[in-house]
């Protein structure tokens, strides 16, 4: 898939959607969405779901072999976890998590995201 293609799908996204992205074998659930981020998640062996954040623009910052233009997904920045927890079934959450990266509070992570190369609502 080329980057604009990609880009589409991630911007089309909505609350409730399942997405596979690359190869990953498990498939998300679409929590939320806001003007920058889409967030998902899957429920997963472990105490909490397993969460990603998709950006709805390409990277600018080239890092880990992940080249600027490049669409990317991965978790945040914080280094103890969100405050509020990682539970995406409760709306007032998820909203207060993507005003968190809205706002610049947290963001995606430079160290620990991914490059989409495909991505497919199922």
């Amino acid at each position: 898939m080329t980057d604009n293609e990609i880009r589409a799908v991630v911007c089309a996204l909505q609350p409730g959607d399942h997405i596979l992205v690359n190869d990953w074998n498990d498939t998300y659930t679409v929590r939320g969405v806001s003007q920058h981020y889409v967030v998902a998640d899957y429920q997963a062996d472990t105490e909490y779901p397993l969460y990603t954040i998709l950006a709805k623009e390409p990277t600018e910052i080239p890092r880990n072999g992940i080249p600027a233009g490049a669409m990317v997904c991965g978790p945040d920045s914080w280094v103890f976890g969100y405050w509020g927890g990682y539970n995406f079934e409760q709306p007032d959450v998820i909203a207060a998590y993507l005003e968190s990266l809205e706002s610049g509070e947290t963001e995606m992570s430079l160290r620990h995201r991914a490059e989409i190369v495909s991505i497919r609502k199922v």
